[in-house]
């Protein structure tokens, strides 16, 4: 069956072709991949490694963009961390002041650039958190 297996993978996979972002098929559906149909979600098993694969890119995107993320301790990386997987690269990298206060490692005033936001707003107990780890080191 091994060998069936693979031979009826690439026979999917020409009739069905690989389209790496949401598509509506010929019948309506929101697909996505190999022939996935969205609508039936998807497993926990590719949500976790979809969710590490994000969480990967992420981590990069901050120590190739953000030089403060690799200076700081790990709790407070895991905050740049939440709020880079929160808002986008970009959208962290708004954080101006915020981050130039990381740099001179003054958390307090770090964490006031963070409470005011729209961030802060829209997400206030996320936000809150945030901030509190910020002034603490401490995650909880």
């Amino acid at each position: 069956m091994k060998h069936a297996r693979a031979v009826a993978e690439r026979y999917i996979k020409k009739h069905e072709g690989e389209v790496l972002k949401p598509y509506t098929d010929s019948r309506g559906i929101l697909t996505i991949g190999i022939g996935h149909n969205l609508e039936q979600g998807i497993s926990a098993e590719a949500s976790k490694f979809i969710f590490n694969q994000d969480i990967d890119k992420a981590e990069n995107l901050l120590k190739e963009k953000c030089p403060i993320f690799t200076h700081l301790d790990a709790n407070r990386q895991i905050v740049l961390l939440d709020l880079c997987f929160n808002l986008g690269i970009n959208g962290l990298l708004c954080f101006k002041k915020m981050l130039a206060a990381l740099e001179k490692r003054d958390y307090k005033l770090a964490a006031k650039e963070l409470m005011d936001s729209r961030y802060a707003k829209q997400v206030p107990n996320r936000a809150k958190e945030n901030r509190d780890v910020l002034i603490t080191g401490i995650l909880k």
